[in-house]
């Protein structure tokens, strides 16, 4: 990772660090359907998916441990799985 990367890398991890499972759930959501891509985006991702396995939450129906799919917002249950929304 560049130095700008890594930079946008570690403020986004300590930004999400402090919120709840939900609201990371919802910072998902808002990506939903999102095509711009740039450095700062890349990083944003990466962290997101980085905040997630940190939290052990189980994200096999949106992804894998090399990416994740942001076409369908989704939600977490009490045991930490995320289903997708199709409806929503």
């Amino acid at each position: 990772m560049s130095t700008n990367t890594n930079k946008y890398f570690e403020e986004y991890q300590e930004c999400f660090f402090s919120k709840t499972d939900e609201e990371i759930i919802t910072v998902f959501n808002k990506e939903v359907g999102n095509p711009g891509w740039g450095t700062a985006r890349a990083a944003f991702l990466c962290s997101l998916h980085c905040e997630l396995d940190r939290r052990h939450i189980e994200y096999s129906s949106i992804g894998n441990k090399d990416c994740l799919c942001f076409k369908y917002p989704i939600q977490i249950d009490e045991n930490k799985k995320i289903t997708i929304q199709i409806n929503a």
